[in-house]
């Protein structure tokens, strides 16, 4: 027997102030004190079971599909419980004066003469969702009148959360809850107060699906071959997307450490705005205009599309597109349709938005910020393997004539002289947020996350810098960075690292150099007044390379 039961209900908020909350289905279950769930993924199909009343329920389940802003749906069927089969959609829909939602259930029942008491309790279920989003909206309906909100305290966090939220910590996550910056989340965590009760983990997470594949205390106990069943591709443990920093309550019970954290729900995935299984489909979607990222199971390899009004309106056939396009960057227009002809049934789509954060707190972020790096133990970030720090811009510093200054005031004087350096040039590039990568003789290297940031920061140094006997020259440059952690600390390492400090050699006293692709309006405005000229570097090697310079004299 099936039935189809549809409700909705009106809020006075905006769909994109209940969305969060509609998208979360884990947490909407848990504060509607549903019974616990749990999942496990066995051979790439999805597992859930559940206990009602006094008998359980098992069942398997295809990843949720949406559109994010709009509407979630998923299906599980049943091996045994009350159901064959159940379908769900939950959408929204904006109005003048607020949003409207609905919920829809499609049931196969396996006990007919049980179906009109399961209806009435699904009827019930759905009327306790509608309080629950009602709870959500009154803070939005009375924002108007309220007081400024204060921030929440961390202590004030960690005794009304629910335990599976504890288990599993993403730092960007809480301090948007907190009102903080995640920084001061990861702060205070290891501070004296805190430093017993959260442990730092680090997770691998897949790239596509976002779920935790693996978790490990130290670096070293991370496995060197991943993969996602449920996405069916391996994954790259030092990879910077991959990689991730998190922490955990170790007050709770060890039972939690097995706690599956495959991303299903909306929610732990906010960059990800379309996701669909494939079938034969035909699906039109407007999107912002930028770069966006697609994706497909199975396929460690992905499309980048850029989306812009101005580009003429075109189908995105899958047939066809993917295999002639996976290395390139598509055109396409905001109003997009997708032609899901070639797809299997099992095939999964995403379309990830790269303007959205995703929440999750690389390692790569987390080394480069000077305040975090220095709490993370050296036993735990050792590691046999590099790790990509990603795209950073580095900035090397040598003192001109040091070896005569040495041999002038004697060593003990001189190396007086060079701390003193160091302390200054520290001061100037951590306020520039920039990490000390290590030092060597008279020589600092120091990694940025922008070039605007490092020239910014070169500049500063050299107009600040006392220039009896301490003149210095510096060179940047920017590009992927590979590091390693040792018991000694960070090094970096790579293409970018090597020429970086080559460039040292085309500078002087008192000059930067970079190369000219660094050059923008931006950071052009930093040395609009100095004296500059562009000149020719050849890098010597197997393969030589050129490169366009661009030289500062600040005096």
């Amino acid at each position: 027997m099936q039935s189809h039961i549809s409700m909705s209900k009106t809020f006075l908020c905006s769909s994109e102030q209940l969305w969060p909350y509609l998208s979360d289905t884990a947490t909407m279950n848990r504060e509607l004190k549903l019974s616990p769930m749990t999942f496990e993924t066995v051979k790439g199909i999805r597992h859930g079971k559940q206990k009602i009343l006094f008998f359980n329920t098992l069942w398997t389940e295809e990843p949720w599909e949406w559109v994010f802003g709009q509407w979630l749906s998923n299906e599980r069927v049943y091996s045994k419980g009350f159901f064959k089969s159940l379908k769900s959609k939950f959408a929204i829909h904006s109005l003048d004066n607020g949003c409207e939602v609905q919920i829809s259930f499609s049931i196969i029942h396996r006990f007919p003469y049980f179906s009109k008491v399961l209806d009435n309790a699904t009827r019930s279920v759905i009327n306790k969702i509608f309080e629950y989003l009602e709870r959500k909206s009154f803070v939005f309906q009375n924002k108007s009148n309220m007081e400024p909100v204060k921030p929440i305290q961390l202590e004030h966090w960690l005794t009304s959360a629910h335990e599976v939220e504890r288990a599993r910590i993403e730092p960007k996550l809480l301090a948007k809850s907190l009102q903080t910056t995640w920084q001061n989340v990861f702060l205070q965590s290891q501070s004296s107060r805190y430093c017993s009760r959260f442990s730092i983990l680090f997770d691998i997470k897949c790239p596509h699906c976002r779920g935790s594949m693996a978790t490990a205390p130290r670096l070293t106990e991370i496995p060197k071959k991943i993969e996602c069943p449920s996405c069916d591709i391996d994954i790259d443990p030092s990879s910077t997307e991959n990689l991730s920093l998190t922490l955990r309550d170790s007050t709770l019970p060890v039972s939690l450490n097995g706690v599956d954290f495959c991303s299903s729900d909306v929610s732990h995935k906010p960059m990800v705005i379309f996701q669909k299984l494939g079938h034969l489909w035909e699906f039109q979607i407007h999107l912002k205009p930028g770069l966006y990222i697609l994706k497909r199971r199975g396929f460690i390899e992905a499309i980048k599309i850029h989306v812009s009004s101005s580009f003429e309106k075109k189908i995105f056939d899958f047939k066809t597109s993917w295999i002639k396009q996976s290395a390139l960057t598509v055109e396409l227009n905001t109003d997009l349709i997708f032609n899901g002809e070639g797809l299997e049934d099992f095939d999964l789509i995403f379309l990830e938005y790269l303007s959205i954060d995703s929440g999750t707190l690389s390692l790569a972020e987390a080394l480069l910020d000077f305040e975090v790096s220095r709490l993370l133990p050296s036993s735990k970030i050792s590691s046999d393997f590099p790790i990509e720090i990603g795209h950073k811009t580095l900035l090397f510093t040598d003192v001109v004539g040091s070896t005569d200054l040495y041999f002038d005031i004697g060593d003990t004087e001189a190396f007086g002289k060079i701390r003193d350096s160091f302390l200054h040039i520290g001061r100037v590039c951590q306020k520039h947020k920039a990490l000390l990568v290590k030092t060597i003789g008279d020589a600092t290297m120091y990694a940025f996350h922008t070039p605007f940031e490092a020239i910014q920061a070169a500049i500063e140094l050299q107009k600040s810098n006392p220039k009896e006997n301490l003149r210095l020259r510096i060179s940047l440059h920017s590009g992927k960075c590979l590091s390693i952690s040792t018991g000694d600390g960070l090094d970096f390492f790579g293409d970018t690292v090597n020429i970086c400090a080559k460039f040292q050699s085309a500078a002087d006293a008192n000059e930067i150099v970079f190369d000219s692709t660094l050059i923008n309006s931006k950071t052009k405005e930093l040395f609009n007044g100095l004296d500059s000229e562009m000149i020719k570097f050849e890098l010597q090697g197997k393969n030589k390379r050129d490169f366009s310079l661009l030289k500062l004299k600040v005096y």
